[in-house]
């Protein structure tokens, strides 16, 4: 539901600066860009920045209708936070945050005289968040993230725009031998978190099937030890056929990657949504996530609704197969119950290699491959 009028005409002429929140990961940033897309095209002349925390800004860095990316620190301290402040304050017409959090709320209060948000589901502790908007959403579990942010826009008066923006392509890593000759798969197979990771053993079953379909498979991972270490781990146990990336490749070499992959497999993270919108063929392998709100969007998805359920399953949806596994947890939780031990948590074990390779021949064929540019 929306609360507050439109943003009035009068007000909406003056707006030459505006500031959008997108915290706290990279995937909040990217599902933030339909959002933006909107505000550039009501606001054509006005100049928009967005605020993300430290170490997400690559995936938005270099992506058009995007002036400057500011970074913070979540967890600086207090003189650090007030330096940021200043660096906002008043410095805009219009702020617009994604997050419902409390230094979100803040940041666009210092920022703008205007601003439309994301509040929590009411309770007595978090009330005084409505009193600093001017039009705002609750958050829902129901609702994806990418159509939450565009009920924003919505709020704001203006036309709600599906259109992701990605950064622009740059030239791959020389150190990085990709062969033209082969059909490019490229996977990434861990994330931080381990309530989001599959098992080695199972990644290796789908490399297998992989090389034996005459592929070349690329191994991609983000920038903690554990991520590198794990696909170096993987890449050793083959002795051609796997390549595993040279170093962290900023977002706009992995989005020359991802153009060239005919196959994409991974786990929940920004890069899964990535290739999702770049068009690639996706297999997203699900845990605990609630894929009603974080699912990768497809390419041709248009419409404001979620593109995949909630529950347990396989589903199919234009250049994207969604597999989500059997969650004991109860209803939507931003933590899995099980995930505590360091293993593979109950969802994710429920997905075996055969499923997720058969599921890799399925999205082939009923997506017509064709990687589209979302940029202008």
């Amino acid at each position: 539901m929306i609360f507050g009028s439109p943003m009035p005409q009068k007000l909406r002429s003056r707006v030459k600066k505006i500031l959008v929140v997108a915290v706290p990961g990279m995937g909040d940033a990217l599902l933030a860009t339909p959002l933006i897309s909107s505000l550039q095209s009501a606001f054509p002349d006005a100049a928009i920045d967005i605020l993300v925390r430290s170490g997400r800004e690559s995936i938005v860095e270099d992506c058009p209708h995007i002036q400057k990316v500011i970074s913070f620190n979540y967890r600086s301290r207090i003189f650090s936070y007030l330096e940021m402040v200043y660096r906002l304050f008043r410095k805009y017409d219009l702020a617009v945050s994604t997050s419902d959090s409390d230094r979100s709320t803040l940041s666009c209060f210092y920022a703008a005289p205007y601003r439309i948000g994301v509040v929590p589901k009411w309770r007595i502790g978090n009330f005084w968040k409505r009193l600093f908007w001017h039009g705002f959403i609750e958050t829902d579990p129901h609702l994806h993230m990418v159509t939450q942010n565009l009920l924003l826009s919505q709020s704001l008066g203006i036309e709600p725009l599906v259109k992701f923006l990605v950064p622009r392509a740059l030239p791959l890593d020389r150190r990085l031998k990709v062969s033209r000759s082969k059909p490019l798969a490229v996977l990434h197979c861990y994330s931080r978190g381990n309530f989001k990771r599959w098992e080695e053993d199972r990644w290796e079953q789908v490399i297998h099937s992989l090389i034996a379909e005459e592929r070349q498979v690329v191994l991609s991972y983000g920038p903690s030890e554990d991520e590198r270490d794990s696909a170096a781990r993987l890449s050793q146990r083959f002795q051609e056929g796997v390549i595993s990336l040279p170093t962290v490749l900023p977002f706009g070499q992995i989005v020359s990657l991802l153009q060239m992959a005919e196959l994409f497999i991974g786990v929940d993270t920004s890069v899964t949504h990535l290739a999702a919108v770049l068009g690639v063929p996706t297999v997203a392998i699900y845990g605990y996530s609630n894929s009603r709100k974080w699912s990768p969007w497809p390419a041709s998805h248009r419409e404001m609704d979620s593109p995949f359920p909630g529950e347990p399953g396989v589903y199919f949806r234009g250049n994207v197969c969604l597999m989500k596994g059997e969650c004991v947890c109860p209803g939507f939780l931003e933590r899995c119950l099980h995930s505590s031990d360091g293993t593979m948590i109950r969802c994710l074990r429920s997905i075996n290699a055969h499923q997720v390779i058969d599921a890799a021949k399925r999205i082939r064929k009923v997506s017509e491959r064709k990687c589209v540019n979302p940029n202008p």
